[in-house]
């Protein structure tokens, strides 16, 4: 009985960790061009969609994360 807890609570500490971990790598900033292959789209189209494609500047680069270019092609935020 107690082997089994401590698997559960292993399992599900385990399992936490993995969620946490590609969560961030999920979200990790992308470029413009990895922004455009996401997309399907060719990075001049990005670029001429800008107003309303979520991004953020950085210095003189843009930065893209999936989660928000996600939302995007759902339509479920729009960026101006």
């Amino acid at each position: 009985m107690v082997a089994r807890e401590l698997h559960r609570l292993m399992r599900s500490d385990i399992e936490k960790h993995i969620k946490e971990s590609i969560g961030q790598v999920y979200d990790q900033p992308m470029g413009i061009n990895e922004a455009a292959a996401y997309l399907n789209l060719k990075p001049k189209t990005v670029y001429n969609k800008i107003r309303e494609i979520p991004h953020k500047k950085v210095g003189k680069s843009l930065r893209f994360t999936r989660s928000e270019l996600d939302s995007y092609m759902n339509n479920e935020i729009s960026y101006t």
